[in-house]
């Protein structure tokens, strides 16, 4: 069985449901934060061992936080460093992506192009970088993979994931 894979803005996949959305973050968690927090009540000093305890993941990494659907941090960003990406830190996340895809039996997911929504990566250089993960792996439950582009993709930034049963969708 193939990926299919659909490209578009995040509109057109508003309501859509996914097994898994993949978030661009940083070593601390700062990029991939909840925006909307739930309030919490910790003690003081409960908050203060954490935060000196705290040790920043290693970019690359992908975290797993579980609910509907899940949630793939991808760690592509050390915001202590300039740039505060690399694209070897890039290709490492999307092989974790599609390694916990498939442990978890997920059926599809939505990702950004990352690199893209906080860095300055061309999406062409991205899709050239996804098309060598995709080549890599070896999906048995992956289906669909919703890639959300960011303005003024033009469509022959995709043109290295035509050999994948790719819906296109860039029209405003």
């Amino acid at each position: 069985m193939g990926i299919r894979i659909a490209v578009g803005p995040a509109r057109n996949f508003e309501g859509l449901t996914t097994d898994a959305i993949v978030l661009e973050d940083d070593t601390q968690g700062v990029l991939g934060a909840d925006p909307f927090p739930k309030e919490r009540y910790e003690d003081t000093g409960r908050l203060l061992h954490k935060a000196v305890a705290n040790v920043p993941e290693k970019p690359g990494n992908v975290l797993v936080r579980e609910g509907t659907p899940v949630a793939l941090h991808a760690v592509i960003h050390d915001l202590e460093s300039e740039p505060t990406w690399r694209e070897e830190w890039i290709v490492d996340a999307l092989c974790g992506i599609f390694k916990e895809a498939e442990s978890r039996a997920l059926r599809s997911l939505t990702m950004p192009m990352l690199g893209t929504t906080h860095g300055s990566l061309k999406p062409g250089r991205f899709v050239q970088l996804l098309r060598s993960a995709l080549s890599h792996a070896s999906f048995e439950e992956l289906e669909l993979i919703r890639l959300v582009v960011p303005p003024g993709t033009a469509p022959s930034d995709l043109d290295p994931l035509r050999e994948y049963d790719l819906e296109v969708r860039l029209t405003p």
